[in-house]
């Protein structure tokens, strides 16, 4: 369920995101070089991504700046709608956090010789299905802001050893889904050839798990913080 703290948290961020496309929005639509304006892309974009994933349980950091990666499409409405500054995003991320430190495992390892000496790492994956809003796509430079929901999965190295291999019966599993908000900002160039549009793509994205986690150790509020950067391909079809 959404607590008062992530409602906070992500009523500030609509409003943020507001106001940011507002001022691009104005900023745009003072420039006139045609040198900046590029054609019309692609209906569709899509490539690779990597950057850094932090994690927040509570108040507090559960890892920080792990390496992620993934991959992102983007939809662009068709020319004959006449809607040219919203896409449709969708990207998915995956990262694997090693440096964990967990008392419940460090006490099983004082006492068994046969429990492994490296902590079995957590792995993170989100899928985000976003609406971008931008203030003047066919801009070479593009100034975005992100509104959507993302589709969480946690898998919990510790929860697993314990709940299949010791048959811990304070376990009650070792995998954790979940859905909630997710908002960012992002700029993006636009490299226009023949064959397409090419565009390097820096982003940051902000996410939190609104419905109720599912694990007895894990259910504190899970919040996830992302700097993402890469490249969309848009083919002239």
């Amino acid at each position: 369920l959404m607590t008062t703290k992530n409602a906070r948290i992500f009523f500030n961020l609509t409003t943020f995101l507001f106001c940011f496309l507002m001022f691009n929005n104005l900023f745009s639509q003072t420039d006139t070089n045609k040198t900046s304006i590029i054609k019309t892309k692609g209906i569709i974009g899509f490539g690779p991504h990597f950057g850094t994933s932090t994690i927040i349980v509570g108040s507090e950091t559960d890892a920080n700046s792990i390496t992620s990666y993934g991959g992102w499409v983007s939809i662009v409405p068709p020319t004959t709608w006449g809607v040219k500054w919203i896409q449709f995003d969708i990207a998915y991320t995956f990262f694997k956090n090693s440096k964990l430190a967990d008392s419940s495992y460090s006490a099983l390892l004082k006492i068994d010789s046969s429990v492994p000496k490296i902590i079995p790492p957590n792995t993170h994956q989100t899928i985000d299905f976003a609406l971008r809003f931008i203030g003047n796509p066919s801009n070479r430079i593009n100034f975005y802001a992100t509104l959507g929901f993302t589709y969480f999965k946690n898998r919990f190295g510790v929860d697993e050893y314990f709940y299949t291999q010791r048959k811990d019966s304070t376990f009650n599993g070792f995998e954790d889904t979940g859905f909630g908000l997710c908002g960012g900002v992002g700029c993006s160039y636009n490299l226009d050839l023949d064959f397409g549009t090419f565009s390097p793509t820096a982003e940051y994205r902000a996410s939190s798990i609104m419905t109720e986690r599912q694990l007895k150790r894990r259910n504190g509020e899970f919040f996830l913080s992302q700097i993402r950067f890469g490249i969309y391909f848009y083919p002239k079809f």
